[in-house]
Protein backbone atom coordinates (compact mmCIF):
# COMPACT_ATOMS: atom_id res chain seq x y z
CA UNK A 1 0.00 0.00 0.00
CA UNK A 2 1.00 3.64 -0.53
CA UNK A 3 -0.17 6.29 1.45
CA UNK A 4 -0.89 9.32 0.08
CA UNK A 5 -2.76 12.82 0.79
CA UNK A 6 -5.91 13.71 -1.43
CA UNK A 7 -7.39 16.29 -2.32
CA UNK A 8 -9.45 18.50 -5.57
CA UNK A 9 -8.39 21.10 -7.84
CA UNK A 10 -11.60 21.22 -10.02
CA UNK A 11 -13.01 18.65 -11.08
CA UNK A 12 -9.66 16.59 -10.88
CA UNK A 13 -8.93 14.68 -7.88
CA UNK A 14 -5.28 14.42 -7.11
CA UNK A 15 -2.65 13.26 -4.58
CA UNK A 16 0.82 14.04 -3.09
CA UNK A 17 2.68 11.04 -1.51
CA UNK A 18 1.73 11.20 2.47
CA UNK A 19 5.96 11.14 2.90
CA UNK A 20 5.99 14.61 1.01
CA UNK A 21 3.41 16.32 3.19
CA UNK A 22 4.59 17.72 6.48
CA UNK A 23 1.42 19.32 7.65
CA UNK A 24 -1.84 21.74 6.49
CA UNK A 25 -4.22 24.26 8.53
CA UNK A 26 -6.78 26.01 7.77
CA UNK A 27 -7.61 29.75 6.93
CA UNK A 28 -6.66 31.79 10.46
CA UNK A 29 -9.61 33.91 11.94
CA UNK A 30 -11.62 32.06 9.19
CA UNK A 31 -10.02 34.07 6.07
CA UNK A 32 -8.63 32.37 2.86
CA UNK A 33 -4.90 32.09 2.89
CA UNK A 34 -3.44 34.86 1.00
CA UNK A 35 0.40 35.56 -0.10
CA UNK A 36 0.97 31.54 -0.86
CA UNK A 37 1.30 30.12 -4.27
CA UNK A 38 -1.93 27.52 -5.87
CA UNK A 39 -0.62 23.81 -5.80
CA UNK A 40 -1.82 24.14 -8.72
CA UNK A 41 1.37 25.66 -10.12
CA UNK A 42 3.33 23.46 -8.98
CA UNK A 43 2.14 20.61 -11.63
CA UNK A 44 1.64 22.92 -14.27
CA UNK A 45 -2.49 22.84 -13.48
CA UNK A 46 -4.59 25.93 -14.13
CA UNK A 47 -6.38 27.26 -10.59
CA UNK A 48 -9.44 26.86 -9.95
CA UNK A 49 -11.74 29.97 -10.03
CA UNK A 50 -12.90 29.67 -6.84
CA UNK A 51 -11.93 27.17 -3.75
CA UNK A 52 -14.74 25.74 -1.70
CA UNK A 53 -12.58 25.52 1.37
CA UNK A 54 -8.90 26.75 0.92
CA UNK A 55 -6.55 25.05 3.24
CA UNK A 56 -2.35 25.65 3.50
CA UNK A 57 -0.58 22.64 3.08
CA UNK A 58 3.58 22.66 3.73
CA UNK A 59 5.70 20.37 1.61
CA UNK A 60 8.96 18.38 2.53
CA UNK A 61 12.45 20.08 0.83
CA UNK A 62 12.40 23.09 1.30
CA UNK A 63 9.31 23.55 3.47
CA UNK A 64 7.09 25.34 1.09
CA UNK A 65 3.45 26.35 1.68
CA UNK A 66 0.84 26.04 -0.90
CA UNK A 67 -3.19 26.88 -1.16
CA UNK A 68 -5.05 23.67 -1.68
CA UNK A 69 -8.82 22.61 -1.86
CA UNK A 70 -9.90 21.16 1.32
CA UNK A 71 -10.58 18.57 2.78
CA UNK A 72 -7.57 16.79 2.40
CA UNK A 73 -7.90 12.77 3.13
CA UNK A 74 -5.24 10.11 3.71
CA UNK A 75 -5.94 6.99 1.72
CA UNK A 76 -4.04 4.18 1.10
CA UNK A 77 -3.68 3.02 -2.54
CA UNK A 78 -3.37 -0.77 -3.51
CA UNK A 79 -0.48 -1.06 -6.06
CA UNK A 80 -2.49 -3.10 -8.41
CA UNK A 81 -4.59 0.70 -8.88
CA UNK A 82 -1.60 2.23 -9.67
CA UNK A 83 0.26 2.94 -13.29
CA UNK A 84 3.11 4.68 -14.68
CA UNK A 85 1.75 7.52 -17.40
CA UNK A 86 2.14 6.30 -20.74
CA UNK A 87 5.56 7.97 -21.92
CA UNK A 88 3.21 9.73 -24.40
CA UNK A 89 1.64 11.58 -21.79
CA UNK A 90 4.74 12.39 -20.10
CA UNK A 91 6.33 13.93 -23.22
CA UNK A 92 3.17 15.90 -24.72
CA UNK A 93 1.72 17.01 -21.17
CA UNK A 94 2.62 20.23 -19.56
CA UNK A 95 2.19 18.59 -16.63
CA UNK A 96 4.98 18.28 -14.28
CA UNK A 97 5.32 15.96 -11.20
CA UNK A 98 3.36 13.40 -12.78
CA UNK A 99 4.09 10.23 -11.14
CA UNK A 100 1.04 7.98 -11.41
CA UNK A 101 -2.36 7.57 -12.28
CA UNK A 102 -4.46 5.35 -9.94
CA UNK A 103 -7.89 4.29 -10.19
CA UNK A 104 -10.24 3.76 -7.00
CA UNK A 105 -13.92 3.62 -6.51
CA UNK A 106 -14.79 7.23 -7.36
CA UNK A 107 -12.01 7.48 -10.63
CA UNK A 108 -9.20 8.49 -11.81
CA UNK A 109 -6.49 10.27 -9.16
CA UNK A 110 -3.58 11.65 -10.51
CA UNK A 111 -0.41 10.95 -7.73
CA UNK A 112 2.05 13.93 -8.26
CA UNK A 113 5.57 14.19 -6.66
CA UNK A 114 6.52 17.38 -5.07
CA UNK A 115 10.29 16.59 -4.30
CA UNK A 116 12.89 19.39 -6.64
CA UNK A 117 10.09 20.92 -8.09
CA UNK A 118 9.19 24.73 -8.25
CA UNK A 119 6.41 27.00 -9.41
CA UNK A 120 6.62 28.47 -11.97
CA UNK A 121 5.36 32.17 -11.78
CA UNK A 122 5.23 31.97 -8.31
CA UNK A 123 7.52 32.67 -5.42
CA UNK A 124 6.80 30.07 -3.06
CA UNK A 125 7.21 31.10 0.69
CA UNK A 126 8.40 28.67 3.55
CA UNK A 127 6.86 28.45 6.74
Amino acid sequence: MIDVVLFRSGDHRLALEADEVLGARGPAGGLPPSGYPAIESLFGLPEPERRARPLLITLTGPQRAFVVDGPLELRSLAPETIHCPPPILLRSSALRGLRALAFDEAGLVLVFGARARQPRGASARAR
